[in-house]
């Protein structure tokens, strides 16, 4: 099954190689071609091939949904719904918006601002907008972020701002096709009442909703620097922990209670299931989230049906869904450190002979982890963290063990009881403030960062 994930996957890069896409003819003769593939069973050339065409056509529906040129600068009516947390700046609001209805055809994603807005902009809110759009486009700066590719991978089709004449109109402020972006919005909403007074605040934000616009480029940069941004946002790591912890502690409340007509396992399982998919969906589906919350449902559906599973075997199922939701996502720096980074820990860790402690295993997936990302990092960003695996090995387990589950579960019982949540954030609070110091210490050491300087 692995071999077979990774041909779809070179079919996939091989369209990436290419200047243009091929026209309809060139299509047709490919699934032909595939047909006859298949009924000489060649599997590894039939998934090949199929990875190239299902390339081509997704590629090709996006670069459809783009704005018309003759539309561009003109008013548009449209309607829909504000498709993700807003970034809030100091004279105006920046937003995705999805378009339900138009007056003319346009794309199904904008990036849309409002400059000086005079109402509240909320995720998951129904607008009625007049807007002048534009086409995507970026600046061509080497070393600089390419905000055109930014734009085509998220599948937005058209920047603009919005008129304010007409005046904007709010339809509903939450729907239930909306109903997990309001709830991610609420979320927000609480924890900037709850940590108001509070420097940790947009960490806060990143590690439970998984939302990173707060965070500035200072904390970024210090991030960077000591190579533990994978861990300030919201990872695969985080949702595994969070599906584990609801495992494990299903499995004992649940044999404790002595109820025998349904498997600790199952409901454990089931509970865990729904867990790591809502968390994903609460930090916005992205591609660590996705894989993660794939693997974690093949390996709960195995448990629920009493099946044995290899690590290897569920990383390629997830790896080729992940692919079938959208094989754009291999242009992303964060795919391929997500998934070769899962590839290097279950290569560290699934000796057949025997296993490694927590601790020593802890140790070894860090240096595994670090070393073997150093390449990918020097080739997507130009620049390595040498103090990395020093940096990750105090950083993970204050995040992954002390900081992460008190934030969620301060999050969850902030609705019920205020009070105790602002007591286990002034915790979280308080251990973010030290861990923000170590790095700080880490990163001003001297070559402290790797950079190589391409040739302009």
């Amino acid at each position: 099954m692995a071999v077979l994930v990774l041909f779809f996957l070179a079919g996939i890069l091989v369209v990436q190689q290419m200047t243009a896409l091929p026209a309809a003819l060139w299509l047709a003769v490919g699934v032909v071609g595939l047909g006859s593939l298949v009924w000489l069973r060649y599997w590894r050339e039939v998934f090949f091939v199929s990875g190239v065409l299902w390339a081509v056509v997704f590629a090709s529906s996006r670069m459809c949904d783009r704005l018309p040129e003759q539309l561009a600068g003109q008013d548009i009516q449209v309607q829909g719904y504000i498709a993700d947390l807003p970034e809030h700046e100091s004279n105006h609001v920046r937003f995705n918006f999805n378009v339900v209805e138009s007056a003319k055809q346009v794309p199904n994603k904008l990036r849309l601002t409002w400059y000086y807005p005079d109402q509240t902009i909320k995720a998951g809110q129904d607008w009625s907008f007049t807007v002048r759009l534009k086409r995507p486009h970026g600046t061509n700066n080497p070393g600089g972020f390419d905000y055109e590719r930014w734009l085509f991978l998220e599948g937005i089709g058209a920047t603009g701002y919005v008129r304010t004449k007409p005046e904007p109109k709010l339809l509903d402020s939450g729907s239930t096709k909306t109903s997990l972006l309001v709830w991610r919005q609420h979320i927000a909403d609480q924890l900037e009442q709850i940590l108001a007074s509070s420097g940790s605040l947009p960490l806060i934000k990143a590690l439970t909703i998984g939302d990173g616009n707060s965070l500035s480029p200072l904390q970024w940069d210090i991030f960077r620097r000591t190579g533990t941004t994978h861990l300030m946002v919201i990872s695969g790591s985080h949702i595994g922990l969070v599906a584990g912890l609801v495992y494990l502690l299903t499995i004992r409340l649940w044999a404790w209670s002595g109820i025998l007509a349904w498997s600790p396992q199952k409901v454990a399982a089931i509970l865990a299931l729904v867990t790591a998919i809502f968390y994903a969906g609460l930090t916005g589906f992205s591609v660590p989230a996705q894989r993660s919350a794939l693997m974690i449902t093949i390996a709960m559906i195995a448990i629920i049906q009493q099946r044995n599973t290899r690590p290897y075997p569920i990383l390629a199922v997830a790896l080729f869904a992940v692919l079938l939701v959208d094989p754009l996502v291999v242009l992303s720096a964060g795919f391929w450190l997500s998934f070769i980074a899962v590839s290097l820990i279950i290569y560290s860790i699934a000796g057949r002979l025997g296993k490694p402690g927590f601790f020593r295993g802890g140790i070894k997936i860090n240096w595994v982890t670090s070393v073997g990302l150093a390449p990918l990092l020097l080739f997507f960003f130009q620049q390595v963290s040498l103090i990395a695996p020093l940096a990750n090995l105090i950083a993970v387990p204050i995040i992954s063990l002390l900081i992460v589950p008190l934030a969620l579960l301060a999050t969850i019982i902030m609705f019920i009881t205020p009070i105790v949540a602002a007591k286990l954030f002034f915790v979280v609070d308080m251990a973010l403030q030290g861990l923000w110091w170590i790095l700080v210490q880490l990163a001003a050491l001297p070559l402290s960062t790797f950079n190589h300087t391409q040739p302009t």
